[in-house]
Formats: C-alpha cells, sequence, structure tokens
C-alpha cells in the first residue's frame, strides 16, 4: 500500500520525538569493500541518526530530511520518491536511492560525497560541480540528455556508469535511456578510472585515445561507435578494456582505419543477440571464477578445522601457511617469477616464526630409526667438529699415523717385505 514519504518519516522518526522503528537494517551488507553494520535507531533523534535504511517502504512523493544533521547513509531505493530534501544532511557521504521516480536532485550541499547510485529513476539533468570526491557514480537507465563534460572534474572517480542497461533497452515497453554527447576526451582526468559503463550512447564519437586504461578493468560499450572500432581493430579481441589498450597501442594509420570503418556500421547498433551472447559469456566467466574461489576458500577453512583450528585467526594463519609451503614447492620444481616472489613475501609476513614452528611439530612428528654405522660416524665427526677445525685436523692425523704405523710392523712380523 503506497504511502506518503513524509508523513512516514514524520511517524516513524518524529521531528520532536525519538524513533520507533526497531532493527531497521539487520546484519551486514557488503558493495565494493564498503561494509554496513546492522543498524538499530529505536530510541534516537533526529540528530543522533547516522545511518537512515528505508528501502522497500512503498513511499511515495516528496521525502524531506531536514533535521538529519549528523546523516553519513542514505538507503531509500525500490520506492516511488519523486523529490528529495538533502539540504540538511552535509555529512552525506553515500547514497543509495535506485528504483525510484526522481526528477531532480539537488547535491550542492554534500561535498563529502563519495557514494552516489541512482540508476532507474526519471532524472534529465545532474549537477555534479560540487561533488568532486566522488569516486562511484551510477546513472544507468535514466533520462539524461546532456554532454560528457559534466564528469570532467570528478578526478578521483573510480566506478561511472551512465549507460542504459540491457534488460530494459531490448524490451519495446521501456523508452528510458540516457543521451549523452560529447567525446571521450573529457574523461582524461579521470586517471582512477577502473570501470565505465557507455552502453547505448550511440552519441559519444571519438577521444578513445584519450581515455585513461592503465587501471581499466572493465568497459562497458555496446550499442556505441567504440563498440564497433575495437571489433574492426581486431576481430577476434574481446571488447572491453583489454581491447581499449591494445587499440591505443596500435600505430595511427591502424587507428584511423578501424574508425572509418567503424563509422560505416548502421545505426553502431550490434545485433542484440550478439550483445546478449557477449555480455552472458562474461558473465559465465565472472561467476565460474567467483564459484571456484568460493569453493577453495571453504576447502582451506574445513582443513582448518579439521587441524584443530577454532578462531577465525588460527584458520587465517593456517591458511596462509598452507599457501606458502605450496609456493615453496613450487620454486622447487621450476624458476622463481617476481609474481610468486611478491605472493611469497605478503604471505610470509602472516606466516611468524612461531606458527611455522608450531605446524612443523604437528605436521611432522617424531619417528624412532635405528641408527646405521654411517650415521654414527657422521655424529662423530660432527662432535669432534665442535672443538674446532684445528683440532679435528690434529687428531685425523695422529689416527692416520697411528694406523700406518700399526701396517707396518703387522706385516714386518708375518716375514712379509714391505712393497
Amino acid at each position: 500500500m503506497a504511502q506518503d514519504a513524509r508523513g512516514w518519516l514524520d511517524k516513524n522518526y518524529p521531528p520532536n520525538g525519538t524513533c520507533v522503528r526497531k532493527n531497521e537494517f539487520v546484519g551486514q551488507k557488503i558493495t565494493r569493500g564498503y561494509s554496513v553494520p546492522a543498524v538499530n535507531n529505536f530510541g534516537k533523534k533526529r540528530e543522533e541518526i547516522k545511518g537512515l535504511y528505508i528501502n522497500n517502504q512503498d513511499l511515495v512523493g516528496e521525502l524531506d530530511l531536514s533535521g538529519f544533521r549528523e546523516l553519513e547513509t542514505l538507503e531509500a531505493s525500490d520506492n516511488k520518491i519523486t523529490r528529495i530534501d538533502l539540504a540538511d544532511c552535509p555529512k552525506l557521504f553515500r547514497i543509495q536511492m535506485t528504483n525510484n521516480i526522481l526528477t531532480d536532485i539537488d547535491l550542492s550541499s554534500l561535498t563529502k560525497l563519495l557514494v552516489l547510485y541512482l540508476n532507474n529513476n526519471n532524472l534529465r539533468s545532474m549537477d555534479l560541480s560540487s561533488n568532486k570526491a566522488l569516486t562511484t557514480l551510477s546513472l544507468n537507465d535514466n533520462l539524461i540528455n546532456a554532454n560528457v563534460s559534466i564528469f570532467s572534474d570528478l578526478e578521483k572517480i573510480q566506478h561511472l556508469y551512465f549507460g542504459t542497461s540491457l534488460n530494459t533497452s531490448l524490451r519495446a515497453d521501456v523508452k528510458k535511456q540516457n543521451k549523452f554527447t560529447g567525446s571521450l576526451e573529457s574523461l582524461k582526468c579521470c586517471v582512477e578510472l577502473r570501470t565505465l559503463d557507455i552502453k547505448r550512447n550511440d552519441q559519444l564519437v571519438g577521444g578513445l585515445e584519450d581515455l585513461p586504461s592503465t587501471d581499466l578493468e572493465r568497459f562497458e560499450c555496446t550499442g556505441t561507435i567504440y563498440y564497433w572500432i575495437l571489433k574492426e581493430a581486431n576481430p577476434s579481441c574481446t571488447v572491453g578494456s583489454a581491447g581499449v589498450r591494445k587499440w591505443q597501442k596500435l600505430d595511427y594509420n591502424k587507428r584511423q582505419e578501424s574508425i572509418l570503418k567503424a563509422s560505416n556500421k548502421k545505426g553502431f547498433e550490434p545485433d542484440s543477440t550478439e550483445i546478449l551472447n557477449n555480455d552472458q559469456a562474461e558473465i559465465a566467466a565472472v561467476n565460474a571464477e567467483k564459484t571456484q574461489l568460493q569453493a577453495q576458500k571453504q576447502a582451506e577453512e574445513q582443513e582448518a578445522r579439521d587441524c584443530g583450528c577454532i578462531t577465525n585467526e588460527e584458520i587465517r594463519r593456517f591458511i596462509a601457511s598452507k599457501r606458502l609451503e605450496k609456493l615453496r614447492r613450487g620454486f622447487k620444481n621450476k624458476k622463481k617469477d617476481t609474481t610468486n616472489e611478491a605472493q611469497l613475501s605478503s604471505m610470509e609476513e602472516l606466516d611468524t616464526g612461531e606458527w611455522r614452528e608450531q605446524r612443523t611439530e604437528e605436521t611432522q612428528p617424531e619417528q624412532t630409526v635405528q641408527p646405521t654405522p654411517k650415521m654414527k660416524e657422521t655424529s662423530i665427526y660432527q662432535r669432534v667438529s665442535d672443538g674446532g677445525i684445528g683440532v679435528t685436523v690434529g687428531i685425523l692425523t695422529t689416527l692416520t699415523g697411528v694406523f700406518l704405523w700399526f701396517k707396518s710392523g703387522s706385516k714386518t712380523r708375518n716375514g712379509k717385505k714391505r712393497k
């Protein structure tokens, strides 16, 4: 049942009272390394609340956050909010308001904002001039008609999304699509960029050679001329961040040739089946890698528990020591390389001397071995050597002389001539 956003907020978070909601967020949520602990604002005043989680409450209309002066995190996704007032929340550094119907948003007072998710709204414009600290910005599936230069001041941005998702763009009943113009040259100052999604922005032209690609891990460009440029330059190469780096290394003539061939493609639009196949293959590869890593982690944790490890610290150290032993065994069979050496040095920091000694005692129990004459002889020489090199040489010389004298006397007594 739809509820008025302003009235619902005043009822559960009274301006002159305390919060009446209990356990509004339970557990932990991790998004790109950002963890959110369990939140319970019950009994707190508005000015004491630092995290507000009102997802999926079927809220409609305007949301006024007056009085939340200490608010740092806001999550209000999956509602029908049309407008929000954030003027009284200068400490906000994370906002997630996906799947609403926002038409505009004023972020001028949020100079500390780091993470902003506004995908799948009805935004038509964005002013980010006061938000230069942003590291993650998601504007997918909106109605923004602007030049890509609005992102030119985001020097710390790492994850930037302003494309159109395939699950909406391929549906005839959904007309929501961003229309950015300009060139990717406007992003050349975004030197920390790791993820860039520009899908279906078919009016973007040029600037691929200026795109910072050193740290780029993911480049989504289906439905743009850049897709065909990378395809023409290297048909066997997967379109993405790797394709961008390879294209940028080509000489000028080859790059111009690929641009000319791509410009003849009608509408810059690959076949929808090809788009889905490429995306599904990439998603399948990522999921397979995640599954493999998860299975490996579970197996290592189970092995640690079987060996008597109880606490998380003991399990972590056990796993580190096992991986370290595996790397060391690998060094015996092949030459060392810089990658393995770096892994070994980083893991040796976890594998302390105390833990190595303990693991050695557990994995190598005492065994009773019958000493052989060779072992006895070795132990004698070892004890002799403890007295010093000079004493050892003197004793060996004396023993040799006595042996030769005894042998000579034995032959004379038997009436044999010495040879």
